[in-house]
C-alpha cells in the first residue's frame, strides 16, 4: 500500500475542496455586496424638529455627489475586508472643505452633524443608512422574458426618441452617470464590446441619470464616444426596474429583454449577446 502516494492524493482533493469551498463563499458574498446600497439623507433640523430633507441611494463602490445648497457633498465608499463598508465624504460649505471618514458595521446607520447654528435653532444632519434592495434584484430578474416597455429618452437638444425606433436589432442600453465612478470605469470594456459587435448588428445606446443632461453630454464629447447617449428623466425611469448604476439591459431583435443586470458582468454580458446576435442570424435565415 503506497501511503505517500494516498496522503498526496488526499491532500490534493483537500486543496481542491477548499479551493471549490472559497470560491462559492466569494461568489456568495460579492452577489450579496451587489444587493447593498448607501442610503443618504440631508436633513434640516429646527429647534429638534425635522424640516426639509433630501434623499440619494446608490451602490457601494461606486462615488457620489450629492448638492443641496449648501452643502456640497463628494461620497466614495468601498467594502472593507471584514465586511463593513467604508465612506469617505468631503463635504465642502460656506467655501470651506473638509474630509470625514465614516464606517458601517452590521447594517446600522450613522449620523453626522454637518452644520449647526445654536442662535437660530438650526442643525443639518447627515444620516448613512445601509439598505438591501431585493426588490430591485426581483424586479430585475423578472424584466428578462417581458417585451421591453415604450420608453421615450432626450437628446441635448430636448428632442424626444422612442428606444422603440430601434426594434429590428439586438439592442444593448447602458444606464449611467456622470457622478457614477463604476459607469465610467466600464467605458473602456464597453468600447472593445462596441468594437467588437457593431458590424455584426448589435446597436448601442448609453443613458444618463444625471440630474442635469448636460454634464454628461458634455463628458460624452470630451471623451468622443462612438455610440449617441440620451437622457432619461423620471417618469420614464419608473417604467424600468428599480436599479442602481451602472445598469444593462439587451433587448433582442424583436424586443424582448433577454438580459438585465446592474454592474458590469463582462462575460455574462457578452454571452447575452452573442445569444442575441445568434437569435438574429436564425430568424433572417
Amino acid at each position: 500500500m503506497n501511503l505517500r502516494g494516498n496522503c498526496c492524493g488526499l491532500a490534493l482533493i483537500c486543496l481542491f475542496l477548499t479551493a471549490v469551498v472559497t470560491t462559492a463563499q466569494e461568489q456568495q458574498a460579492n452577489s450579496f455586496r451587489n444587493l447593498v446600497r448607501i442610503q443618504f439623507d440631508v436633513i434640516q433640523l429646527h429647534d429638534g424638529l425635522p424640516g426639509a430633507s433630501g434623499q440619494s441611494v446608490y451602490a457601494v463602490g461606486t462615488n457620489l455627489q450629492v448638492a443641496m445648497s449648501p452643502p456640497t457633498i463628494v461620497a466614495n465608499s468601498r467594502w472593507l475586508q471584514d465586511n463593513a463598508i467604508e465612506v469617505i465624504l468631503e463635504i465642502t460649505e460656506n467655501r470651506t472643505t473638509r474630509t470625514e471618514t465614516v464606517r458601517l458595521e452590521n447594517f446600522a446607520p450613522k449620523t453626522l452633524v454637518l452644520s449647526e447654528n445654536s442662535a437660530l435653532g438650526l442643525r443639518k444632519i447627515l444620516r448613512l443608512i445601509p439598505v438591501i434592495a431585493y426588490e430591485d434584484m426581483k424586479e430585475q430578474v423578472a424584466f428578462v422574458g417581458q417585451s421591453f416597455p415604450a420608453v421615450s429618452v432626450k437628446t441635448i437638444e430636448d428632442r424626444e426618441v422612442s428606444l422603440q425606433s430601434f426594434r429590428g436589432n439586438p439592442l444593448l442600453l447602458d444606464f449611467w452617470a456622470t457622478w457614477c465612478s463604476s459607469c465610467r470605469n466600464s467605458i473602456p470594456d464597453l468600447q472593445k464590446l462596441y468594437a467588437e459587435h457593431k458590424d455584426k448588428g448589435l446597436v448601442f445606446v448609453s443613458i444618463d441619470q444625471d440630474d442635469e443632461m448636460q454634464k454628461a453630454a458634455q463628458f460624452w464629447s470630451e471623451h468622443e464616444i462612438p455610440w449617441p447617449n440620451y437622457h432619461l428623466d423620471a417618469a420614464s425611469e419608473k417604467k424600468l426596474p428599480g436599479h442602481g448604476l451602472p445598469f444593462f439591459v439587451l433587448v433582442d431583435s424583436s424586443g424582448k429583454v433577454i438580459y438585465s443586470w446592474e454592474g458590469f458582468d463582462h462575460d455574462g454580458l457578452q454571452q447575452a449577446i452573442h445569444a442575441a446576435l445568434n437569435s438574429k442570424s436564425t430568424n433572417i435565415q
